[in-house]
């Protein structure tokens, strides 16, 4: 894979692309913002391409949660 050098490098976010699958419809996440990514390749090569691209080209948009808005889950009730 390769790295793009930008002139923003620092302003940019820290950010990474997770590929959480390519088949039957490719499937990934940004891991700084959640912003999810899909794709209808069929060849897995080409799906992970779209992504890819679609990754570089968007803007992370960082929603941050506080305690109030998380899930409660099973464990957390019995509190």
């Amino acid at each position: 894979m390769a790295v793009a050098v930008c002139d923003k490098l620092e302003a940019m976010p820290h950010r990474k692309l997770r590929i959480v699958r390519l088949s039957p419809i490719a499937l990934a996440l940004c891991e700084h913002c959640n912003g999810q990514f899909h794709s209808r390749k069929r060849l897995q090569e080409d799906a992970k391409a779209e992504l890819v691209e679609q990754f570089d080209i968007h803007q992370c948009q960082r929603q941050d949660t506080d305690q109030t808005d998380a899930p409660r889950y099973a464990s957390q009730e019995s509190d």
